[in-house]
């Protein structure tokens, strides 16, 4: 198996402690499309559509590029490829014969073989202790990559589900450890692992379902190898997400949002409690931009990037921070601080000891960090919408124009007559 190593020039890792240059991308990782062949037909689901980041890092445009072309595209020179022409990504190969399976028709003990594959070809030296950070979404982890075995009996019952940058640890083959709760983003609709909702219970809306580390379905590590420590991670809150939750066609490789960034932070605290000195940190995510800015939040929270350090990085983060800010706009900030505000979710984090002061805190980092955004609502989409939006307002003005000009022909006539 082949790997493509990521343009590292001018980086000089000694100084950055240990700590991996790219960030791996597995396709496996990506979300999982609910609507099929269905939505690709009538264009839904956009938030799961790759897109690269234009030049000034205001918006994204989307980009031809998906597992089946890498796949295509492996089997003619058997690499890897950057087919986003983004330095800091290094993807990995995930398929067998051609093109005829991709990962989405994977069991689940299938997908843990190859990425088991993939993680020890990564962390392939002997003395050295990994620390590996994997960011993917929410119905990819709960239906396929660490499914519950608890499934709902009744219809008014909650559904199990993983919060935002809820964070599952394996150590080897050992019982996995719930490292980070997460944040709800939908609490009357999901029964979130580890989070117990008492306001359900008490307005009897649904069956609330007690999920506990013991309904994972474990999967098989025994062929992972014993110096990996594994950190498997829902992404932050994102554009797609409560309480932003934009419109389809304007959610292209949904972003995370400004919560998403502060959830990330929280989580990049604990994680980094949990690093030695000696640990070497590797990051792991999907295609979409949403797990990668996720993973460079959380490696910036273990260690600081700079410019010095680590300049594709460096660029990077503050990039996916402007985009996001951009992609929100002044409309999508009030609506954050609105969310900050309900009274349901702060007892839900308060009660459940996962971020006690989070209406203070998440207020403090929305004034340190609101200077970014910029005086337009932009709650994102491709440039191509973009240029439609710009051309039906050209179209409508002229409209205007020419019927304003027919009305006074039509005047300057009737006054001559008269």
């Amino acid at each position: 198996m082949t790997y493509t190593k990521a343009s590292t020039k001018n980086i000089d890792n000694k100084s950055i402690d240990n700590i991996e240059n790219e960030i791996y991308v597995m396709p496996c990782l990506n979300e999982l499309q609910q609507t099929k062949k269905f939505g690709e037909i009538f264009g839904l689901e956009t938030e799961n559509r790759e897109a690269e980041i234009i030049k000034d890092c205001t918006d994204v445009y989307e980009i031809n590029c998906s597992s089946k072309d890498v796949c295509k595209r492996e089997n003619k020179n058997n690499n890897a490829v950057d087919c986003s022409k983004q330095k800091l990504l290094n993807y990995l190969p995930y398929f067998d014969k051609g093109c005829e399976k991709t990962c989405k028709t994977y069991k689940d003990d299938k997908f843990w073989v190859k990425c088991i594959e993939h993680l020890n070809t990564i962390c392939n030296e002997e003395n050295e202790n990994y620390k590996v950070i994997m960011v993917t979404h929410h119905n990819r982890m709960r239906k396929k990559i660490l499914k519950f075995n608890i499934i709902p009996n009744q219809k008014n019952s909650k559904k199990p589900a993983y919060a935002n940058c809820c964070c599952i640890k394996f150590i080897h083959n050992t019982d996995p450890i719930v490292v980070f709760k997460g944040y709800p983003d939908k609490y009357t609709e999901y029964s979130y692992i580890g989070i117990t909702n008492h306001l359900t219970k008490e307005k009897k809306e649904k069956n609330e379902l007690e999920i506990t580390v013991g309904n994972i379905m474990k999967p098989d590590l025994t062929k992972l190898n014993k110096n990996i420590t594994l950190y498997v991670i829902r992404h932050g809150n994102a554009m797609h997400n409560q309480p932003i939750k934009t419109d389809t066609g304007k959610s292209l490789d949904s972003t995370l949002t400004p919560l998403g960034i502060y959830q990330a932070e929280q989580l990049g605290k604990i994680i980094k409690e949990d690093i030695k000195e000696n640990n070497k940190i590797v990051l792991v995510s999907s295609y979409l931009q949403r797990t990668q800015h996720t993973a460079l939040t959380i490696r910036n929270q273990i260690k600081e990037l700079n410019e010095n350090d680590n300049k594709i990085f460096f660029e990077k983060i503050n990039c996916f921070n402007k985009l996001s800010y951009h992609r929100v706009g002044p409309v999508g900030i009030e609506k954050l601080d609105e969310y900050r505000t309900d009274s349901g979710l702060t007892q839900i984090l308060s009660d459940n000891n996962i971020d006690k002061g989070f209406q203070t805190n998440f207020e403090t980092f929305l004034e340190n960090h609101t200077s970014t955004t910029t005086s337009e609502t932009a709650f994102g989409g491709s440039r191509k919408y973009q240029n439609k939006k710009t051309k039906k307002t050209k179209k409508t003005k002229k409209t205007k124009k020419t019927k304003k000009t027919k009305k006074t022909k039509k005047t300057k006539i009737k006054s001559d007559r008269m």
